[in-house]
């Protein structure tokens, strides 16, 4: 199991501040604008305007791990050339047969870090987001990180639309060479709908999801490899007048809550298990304002991340 030691690997406060300012740039974010900005451009030279000792170095640091996974093979005397961005690169010696690892060591769990360790196998982050209508979620960020719960509420009038996000975040590195992980969260919530007499072609969703990025240390570009949903709430105005009427269930791998994504040495991952509010406030009418609303108390008590060796 993963663990928070000092080692090569740790992923440090500003890799994290770096993944929740990438988090308002995703697919996810995007949903809620119809016309997003494009990014900075990325203008990247040769040598970067550094030695090109430094540049060569750099650039076999990445090839030699490219080549991590080939220690499985229990190759002898191989050579290996790559030619990365003009530069001829060569490498050669004994590859040393890895061990192969235990199936506990393939297996993560995450949970809330209740007593603020900072530890990699606990959640490390949270991001909330809503919209200009919407209530934002009540639990706060560093709430999130300690207990794991998602309570939040979005509600809006006729004419409007409004989302409201939170969720926790942990993260994964790939130490046994390229895998596939497949995550498969825990969650049980209850939400509570409401939406009045004058409400017309108006609805409100709960999405429950499992958003994954990853990134190149040293580089602030994040990659987004799954963003993966099911809906657990979907309801309209067309059932009638409704004042919090409650749904509630468990949403786990087998309701279609689970992805996987290939994790490979040298990236890093952010997993971040999310809940989605959205409500739509539907026509505008003549009479009094309808009204369409949508509460969720949910939590997040584990995360079960499962290695399987590529």
């Amino acid at each position: 199991m993963a663990d928070g030691g000092e080692r090569e690997d740790h992923i440090g406060d500003d890799e994290i501040e770096m993944l929740v300012g990438s988090l308002g740039r995703t697919a996810l974010r995007r949903r809620a604008i119809i016309a997003a900005a494009s990014g900075p451009a990325v203008d990247e030279q040769l040598l970067d305007d550094r030695p090109v000792p430094d540049a060569v170095a750099e650039r076999l640091d990445r090839f030699r791990q490219t080549l991590v996974p080939l220690t499985h093979l229990d190759l002898r005397g191989a050579v290996m050339h790559k030619v990365s961005d003009g530069l001829d690169l060569t490498m050669s010696g004994w590859f040393e047969a890895a061990a192969r690892p235990e199936p506990r060591d393939l297996l993560h769990v995450y949970g809330p870090d209740r007593d603020a360790t900072g530890e990699q196998r606990y959640y490390r982050w949270a991001w909330l987001d809503h919209s200009t209508y919407a209530s934002a979620f009540s639990t706060t960020g560093p709430a999130i990180v300690r207990s794991g719960r998602l309570a939040g509420s979005c509600g809006v009038y006729w004419g409007q639309w409004a989302f409201s996000v939170g969720g926790a975040g942990m993260l994964f590195t790939a130490q046994h060479g390229a895998s596939r992980v497949s995550v498969r969260p825990y969650v049980p919530w209850v939400a509570l709908t409401s939406f009045n007499h004058y409400s017309i072609g108006a609805s409100v969703v709960c999405h429950l999801g499992i958003l994954v990025e990853s990134w190149r240390p040293g580089d602030a570009q994040t990659q987004q490899e799954r963003d993966h949903f099911v809906t657990v709430v979907h309801r309209t105005s067309a059932e009638g007048y409704l004042f919090d009427s409650q749904t509630s269930g468990t949403a786990v791998s087998s309701d279609g809550l689970v992805t996987d994504f290939v994790a490979v040495p040298g990236r890093r991952y952010a997993i971040y298990v999310y809940a989605w509010l959205e409500t739509n406030g539907g026509a505008v009418g003549s009479g009094p304002l309808g009204y369409a609303r949508i509460e969720l108390d949910a939590s997040v008590p584990f995360v079960v991340a499962q290695e399987t060796l590529l």
